[in-house]
């Protein structure tokens, strides 16, 4: 029979045969190491991504300094918060985030305002490419968290958070809990 040792000295060859195929054992263990990170990285990094509370969050971008007068200009100019803004003369005086607007495929015609904390929006009118629109943050900046509403009239809306945000159609408000992630980088003399 092929394969067994005999006194032929074919004892090397059925050794070969009962280990498995060469480099069975290095394969084997990085098989056993990637479902291990898969296990306890990946899978509760998904979970946390698309669980039931990481869904009904989602993540505010934060303006930067360099962008703020690109920012104000997207504020409602009647609004006391863009006088004092304009006041302030240091860069990070009023925190603003940014949120993009945009129509949902194949929606209606419709607009929408923002209500972030006591600020309220001019109507966008919902456009077919994302405009990026600022607000203030909705709670105090070093909350994290707070509460951002639309209230719609028409069209469905896409709000391009993190992860995005399906405004459905109709008149009235809609709400989404949001959180930021606070940064000290205004804290520092080169602000």
């Amino acid at each position: 029979m092929a394969g067994l040792a005999g006194p032929d000295g074919n004892a090397r060859a059925a050794g070969r045969e009962a280990a498995g195929w060469p480099g069975a054992g290095p394969a084997a263990a990085v098989a056993v190491l990637t479902a291990l990170l898969g296990w306890f990285w990946i899978l509760p990094a998904t979970r946390q991504a698309t669980g039931p509370d990481a869904a009904s969050v989602s993540l505010l971008d934060e303006v930067a300094p360099e962008d703020l007068q690109d920012a104000v200009a997207t504020l409602d100019p009647s609004d006391p918060l863009v006088a004092q803004i304009r006041q302030r003369r240091e860069r990070c005086a009023v925190r603003l985030a940014w949120v993009s607007i945009v129509r949902a495929p194949k929606a209606a015609a419709g607009s929408i305002r923002l209500r972030s904390g006591p600020y309220v929006s001019t109507a966008f009118s919902l456009p077919d490419a994302p405009r990026r629109v600022a607000i203030p943050y909705p709670a105090p900046y070093e909350a994290g968290r707070g509460t951002l509403a639309v209230f719609r009239a028409g069209g469905a809306a896409t709000l391009a958070l993190m992860p995005a945000w399906q405004v459905p159609p109709g008149a009235g408000e809609a709400t989404q809990p949001v959180t930021w992630r606070p940064s000290a980088r205004c804290g520092r003399a080169d602000g």
